[in-house]
């Protein structure tokens, strides 16, 4: 089976850190590129849902992360933080389903 693939894109709109995503949901495999656009982005997982496991991803201004998707299932929140706005999302989530 070939793997998905799908972006996130992370950016400042009107002083608020903004994703944009086709989907929260996922199935695996899959490979999801997390995308900077303008600002440094820092993510905050409470359990990684990444085969690498990290919790803490940090990604440049205008740069992107590749992570593959673990073979978990659940719904794994964390936060997401922009260097050039000061407020965050807080509900910010992936959905993986297998």
């Amino acid at each position: 089976m070939a793997e998905r693939r799908t972006a996130i894109h992370f950016f400042c709109d009107n002083g608020s850190c903004k994703s944009e995503s086709r989907s929260k949901k996922f199935t695996k495999p899959a490979v999801v590129t997390l995308i900077a656009d303008g600002t440094d982005v820092t993510l905050r997982f409470a359990r990684s849902p990444f085969v690498s496991g990290d919790k803490v991803i940090q990604i440049p201004a205008d740069t992107f992360v590749k992570e593959k998707l673990a073979g978990t299932s659940g719904t794994f929140k964390y936060s997401v933080s922009c260097s050039a706005c000061s407020s965050g999302n807080d509900d910010a989530e992936f959905i993986l389903g297998l």
